[in-house]
């Protein structure tokens, strides 16, 4: 169960979200092993977080069915946070796994300079958290690891559902301690740049980081999504990465998908930074990554019906999904990814 606080204030919670066997989100990649066309899916969050226990690669495996008039399965790989490094990462370790047919690397603008991170679940003075890391250690220093989410043990959905009806929520007890949690941790991670300390030096930090203001991140407060600020991704990791991509030899598509405020107004939204970083990872693939928003319909009338709630502008509603899923079908027909699927249905309607 999750749950919103804002402003102080318990909005509501949603018990609705549960993994399938293999532990991936939403009930996607039924039957895989038997399908006639498989399909793995990575992503962030907007790929993997369910409404209505519903995701994307769900519907899209539906859409697919129905449009090639075969068993498609389609495996939701998202995961809360990722950008294009783990993305990639991730793809590398699985695709030999699963043996898919058709791999999507689906990314929004925000993925584009994220990070790598971790997440670890902790005791820490008797109660439970979840940290976000940048190094891979289970159990990483104060100093190299955030809350990610506060975790309330004591909360269930009816309790949820009654708070969140209450004009005066300040004499709950679980509330007021989620609150407190967070003032601590708050304070905890600001941190505050200091221009003139004794370790400042532009030469060293150049030499050793290669960025002369290196310094002033180290000092900047902790983040559940930490970014690269650089404008090219210099990253052996991903370069061999996306070289073994390629020797596997299974059709790959890097997807660029909006979110609804690029949806509404018609066009992606990119930084400087990022534009100079999505550049950067075309050029390393070879090809540009394909436009999902150029097969977005949604009429400006139905627009506000694409995110999933009024506080959440950056995932998607079940009407969203069905978008998501009747324009990377689309998308991927007019790429000719589908072709020799096509192709055999037709045949087999003639026979």
């Amino acid at each position: 169960m999750g749950g919103l606080v804002q402003n102080g204030r318990l909005l509501g919670c949603n018990s609705q979200s549960r993994t399938d066997p293999r532990g991936n989100m939403g009930s996607s990649g039924a039957n895989y092993d038997g399908a006639e066309v498989k399909v793995l899916v990575f992503g962030d969050s907007v790929t993997a977080q369910p409404a209505d226990n519903v995701t994307y690669p769900l519907l899209l495996e539906r859409a697919l069915s129905e449009r090639l008039g075969r068993r498609v399965s389609v495996m939701n790989l998202g995961r809360d946070g990722y950008g294009m490094l783990q993305m990639v990462d991730l793809a590398v370790r699985e695709i030999p796994r699963w043996k898919p047919d058709l791999v999507l690397i689906n990314f929004i603008t925000d993925d584009i300079d994220r990070d790598r991170f971790w997440r670890t679940e902790m005791t820490i003075d008797g109660q439970a958290r979840v940290f976000t890391t940048p190094i891979a250690n289970p159990a990483p220093p104060p100093a190299l690891r955030i809350d990610t989410m506060l975790l309330a043990p004591g909360s269930s959905q009816a309790w949820c559902d009654q708070i969140s009806l209450q004009k005066d929520q300040g004499a709950d007890p679980i509330l007021a301690r989620l609150l407190e949690t967070y003032r601590a941790t708050a304070n905890a991670t600001s941190v505050k740049p200091a221009l003139w300390d004794l370790d400042y030096s532009l030469a060293a930090e150049t030499i050793l980081h290669g960025d002369p203001f290196a310094f002033l991140w180290r000092r900047i407060p902790r983040s559940t999504n930490p970014r690269i600020r650089r404008d090219r991704y210099d990253d052996a990791r991903l370069v061999a990465g996306m070289k073994t991509l390629e020797h596997y030899g299974v059709p790959l598509h890097y997807v660029h998908l909006p979110i609804y405020s690029e949806v509404r107004s018609g066009s992606y939204e990119p930084t400087l930074h990022k534009a100079a970083l999505l550049a950067d990872f075309e050029r390393l693939a070879g090809r540009p990554a394909l436009k999902n928003l150029a097969h977005m319909h949604v009429a400006s009338a139905d627009v506000d019906r694409f995110p999933v709630s009024q506080y959440d502008h950056a995932h998607p509603s079940p009407f969203g999904m069905q978008a998501y899923a009747s324009s990377l079908t689309e998308m991927l027909e007019h790429a000719g990814a589908l072709d020799k699927w096509i192709g055999r249905a037709a045949d087999r309607q003639t026979r």
